[in-house]
């Protein structure tokens, strides 16, 4: 048995009701004048990003939506990775290079992508939208030029729904978000019927846009397509196939964020499984730290429900796991040391051990000093490391 195998019995089943949010309002969304009227199939829909590690297929920070409640809940302190993104091998199981050009158009497609693609790299590099703008169009027109139904079209539908959920992420602009969604839903509905590594990598991409979708306005519709998807996602994949634990991760994220909202711990045991037979078909292969680190994410919300021991103790096991595998100089170090701060906080107030005290202080101030002023994860990092020190006045007035 694994490591972090753990029973599911003896946990109770509940439902709890989340608060109100606001709903925005879908916006339609049109290709360009000149692109051909017979390609332009109204509002679209998708998401992701290519990137040098891939990091377009989980957004920047996972969050519960609930926002009345997250607020409140330690458990919304947690940070949730990327874990489609656990090493080098797994990186063409998500980007578009497992959608490849053939047929269509030639020269000309070729070029106009190359074209979108130099563009979208130059946007990475200096965050200039005008950039990410042009990308757009010139992948409009792109598609302008590809025969419906070929794997060309597939390919360009994917990263137009890319390069839009690049711009709904850096503007907020729930129009883009709309529009990748509706462009991702075009490309599966294009891919052959036997292409079933397109069709997952494709149904993983459109579960992320409809989680992106969900936090940003709380439907539950929302919510319940992601989970559908990504389990259909992980229907097209056999248990030996590279891209399995990708999908079973990808799974986990979105059952959790269904027991935030539902409480139903019927949706959590099923994230810990799944993410815990995705690290069993990894094999303790390197680069496996995010997906670690959520593992650790899920056992603690359960234990801060329960507060089974053997929970805490799986949870601190995994994230300590994760802070060796990470590199030093990796961006998402300092959540992930933050991360463990608060698990060996809770075990503290469960032992009273002071060492478990001195050491969580430690990791949350390193982590604080890794996190640049203004950045996203500080204030979370900060408010963390303020409880430690509070804890550690009481025990010395």
């Amino acid at each position: 048995m694994s490591a972090f195998a753990s029973s599911m019995d003896s946990y109770p089943d509940a439902a709890g009701m989340s608060s109100p949010v606001e709903v925005v309002d879908n916006a339609d969304w049109e290709l360009d004048s000149d692109v051909d009227p017979a390609l332009a199939y109204g509002p679209f829909h998708q998401f992701p990003r290519k990137t040098t590690r891939c990091k377009e297929l989980w957004q920047n920070r996972y969050s519960i939506l609930d926002s009345n409640a997250s607020k409140s809940q330690e458990s919304s302190q947690q940070f949730y990775g990327r874990p489609m993104i656990q090493d080098e091998e797994s990186e063409s199981a998500c980007t578009s290079k497992d959608l490849p050009m053939t047929g269509g158009c030639g020269g000309k497609c070729n070029n106009l992508s190359k074209g979108a693609d130099h563009l979208q790299l130059q946007f990475e590099q200096t965050d200039n939208i005008a950039d990410l703008e042009k990308a757009i169009q010139v992948t409009k027109e792109w598609l302008a030029y590809t025969l419906k139904g070929s794997q060309n079209s597939t390919c360009c539908l994917d990263k137009l729904a890319s390069r839009l959920t690049m711009k709904y992420e850096r503007t907020s602009d729930m129009v883009d978000l709309e529009a990748a969604i509706d462009v991702a839903r075009r490309a599966l509905s294009d891919i052959r019927t036997n292409d079933h590594e397109s069709r997952g990598v494709i149904l993983t991409k459109l579960a992320n846009y409809h989680h992106s979708r969900y936090q940003r306005t709380g439907e539950d519709s929302d919510l319940e397509t992601c989970i559908a998807e990504a389990e259909q996602a992980l229907d097209t994949v056999a248990v030996s196939h590279p891209s399995r634990p990708h999908y079973l991760d990808n799974l986990a994220i979105k059952l959790a964020t269904r027991y935030e909202r539902s409480k139903r711990i019927s949706d959590l045991n099923r994230a810990i499984k799944k993410a815990q037979e995705a690290l069993i078909l990894r094999n303790n292969r390197p680069g496996q730290f995010m997906a670690l680190n959520n593992l650790g994410n899920h056992l603690q919300t359960r234990y801060d429900r329960f507060r089974k021991e053997s929970d805490l103790e799986t949870a601190i096991s995994a994230r300590q796991k994760a802070l060796d595998d990470i590199p030093s100089d990796h961006p998402d170090r300092p959540p992930i040391l933050s991360n463990l701060a608060n698990s060996l906080r809770r075990r503290y107030e469960r032992t009273k051990n002071v060492k478990d005290l001195s050491v969580a202080i430690s990791m949350a101030t390193e982590a604080l000093n890794a996190t640049a002023s203004g950045h996203e994860d500080r204030v979370a990092i900060s408010s963390n490391l303020t409880r430690l020190r509070r804890l550690l006045e009481r025990l010395y007035k």
